[in-house]
């Protein structure tokens, strides 16, 4: 269990959107715990609906919890990519050169990356991603858990 719940108390001055953001398409690359937090904090604060999200794994027992909040889920990692136009790289820094080189070619101009991956740095992304990114930091980018991410303009 992720330890999502709907009535956790959002941070002191934050504000909940008056609707979800409509046209935001969120895409989960691995389906683990971060991307159970983020993707529970972002519903739970009333940023997207559940329907917004997807998120693949590598098996169906590692789509368990997302499919628990009601996101949908898939072991195919281009589909995730082609359909969503935000992408949050959320796996561990050993799998990530090889979900990278199997959906390097799917990444389009306009699409957003995020990456929660620890101990891999922008410049190994780009050079695994083949295209030129420009990475942007930004520490309060995740709605549930305190953390980093990098951000990526593709």
């Amino acid at each position: 269990s992720s330890g999502i719940n709907a009535e956790w108390p959002l941070r002191p001055g934050f504000e909940t959107p008056s609707r979800p953001m409509e046209n935001l398409r969120i895409g989960f690359l691995g389906a683990g715990n971060m991307t159970q937090a983020i993707a529970g904090g972002m519903i739970a604060a009333g940023v997207v609906k559940p329907a917004q999200i997807s998120a693949s794994a590598r098996t169906e027992g590692g789509l368990d919890g997302v499919r628990k909040m009601g996101v949908s889920g898939s072991n195919d990692n281009l589909e995730v990519v082609r359909d969503n136009n935000v992408i949050v790289l959320s796996v561990k820094p050993h799998i990530l050169p090889g979900v990278l080189e199997e959906v390097k070619e799917c990444f389009r101009v306009g699409q957003l990356v995020i990456s929660v991956v620890n101990m891999t740095t922008n410049k190994q992304i780009e050079d695994m991603i083949g295209k030129r990114c420009t990475p942007r930091r930004d520490p309060t980018c995740t709605l549930y858990m305190w953390g980093c991410a990098a951000v990526y303009n593709v």
